[in-house]
């Protein structure tokens, strides 16, 4: 499976968002691959976040891809939980995570 890699940091929360969307469009376009999203360094992310996330699914669903989100867990963990979300969530052991795209966000 091809992959194109972008990786959060710190927390997101609607101060991010537009931030965020920038960086996931310029990671949709880079390649015609899926897009794993790297969360081993995310520490927050609020509904505007996840709101972001699930728009760049939904671009991606368009043309045939889909959106991973790899090493989540605490708080922004819980959150896809109580979403329902789960299924975007890929366990670490799963995927090797090598970000070519990260973000400060």
């Amino acid at each position: 499976m091809a992959l194109s890699r972008i990786a959060l940091y710190g927390e997101i929360d609607f101060a991010d968002c537009t931030q965020l969307r920038s960086q996931l469009a310029i990671a949709i376009a880079a390649t015609p691959a899926d897009l794993l999203v790297d969360c081993a360094h995310l520490t927050f992310i609020g509904s505007h976040g996840v709101d972001a996330l699930l728009e760049a699914n939904a671009h991606l669903e368009a043309t045939g891809r889909r959106l991973l989100v790899a090493n989540l867990s605490g708080s922004p963990r819980r959150v896809f939980d109580v979403l329902g979300l789960a299924h975007f969530v890929h366990a670490d052991r799963d995927l090797v995570v090598v970000p070519e795209l990260r973000t400060a966000v």
